[in-house]
């Protein structure tokens, strides 16, 4: 059932990767009409930082770079900063920011939570500054080869866990096309990721109640008090 439900994801960012290309051409060579932008002056590279261990923020769930599935952007077992017991500060994300894991950015984490949650300081909290960039005309760039190619060359440039930096990654240069056939592909994009959503959340019941059935298995029959057995 997990499989299914993770081929599914994978299926639809392939798919929503042809319709990008389909739309806006290779981001190598963008379709006339694109005009390129600094990183930095589209979007806001980071978010304020706050102790988790303060109980305004300790309820909130916790998403590190485990918790994001490459490419599909799926977010895995998440826990709360107290579950997690965690000391150090965290980003406070809303549910504006798109998630870009500055480690090993070759294995393209990048997730899109729509949550108010905290965020490992590996991961780089993006919000959109300006009105000529649609949000998911950006996740969907920042999962592109081209991008990725660009960034893990200087992340694998250094001597030790490959990583960009935020500077780096506000010089780098994005192609946006007008905004309203950024909003077309918008569309199709939310249409899909509710389908993968529900999809998901499909999954999620079938696996617990699957587990719940094994149990009953191995305790056998429980009586109430009253009799009735479960």
């Amino acid at each position: 059932i997990k499989g299914r439900a993770e081929f599914r994801a994978e299926l639809a960012n392939r798919f929503l990767s042809s319709v990008f290309v389909s739309l806006f051409g290779d981001p190598h060579s963008p379709r006339p009409g694109s005009s390129w932008f600094r990183f930095g002056d589209i979007c806001e590279i980071g978010a304020k930082l706050v102790d988790p261990k303060r109980p305004e923020y300790s309820r909130f769930l916790h998403i590190g770079g485990a918790n994001i599935q490459s490419n599909t952007g799926e977010l895995l077992d998440l826990k709360t900063a107290a579950e997690e017991g965690l000391i150090s500060q965290k980003f406070l994300i809303s549910k504006e920011h798109v998630l870009l894991s500055k480690i090993r950015p070759k294995l393209r984490k990048v997730s899109y939570p729509q949550i108010t949650a905290l965020c490992s300081a590996d991961i780089y909290p993006l919000r959109i500054k300006s009105d000529l960039c649609s949000v998911f005309y950006l996740l969907q760039y920042l999962r592109t080869d081209y991008f990725t190619s660009r960034i893990s060359a200087i992340a694998e440039s250094r001597a030790n866990i490959p990583k960009i930096n935020r500077d780096e990654l506000g010089e780098q240069l994005i192609p946006l096309p007008s905004i309203d056939l950024q909003r077309q592909f918008e569309s199709i994009a939310m249409n899909y990721r509710s389908v993968i959503v529900r999809e998901l959340q499909a999954s999620r019941e079938a696996r617990a109640l699957v587990e719940s059935l094994r149990f009953r298995l191995v305790l056998g029959p429980v009586s109430t008090a009253s009799g009735t057995q479960f």
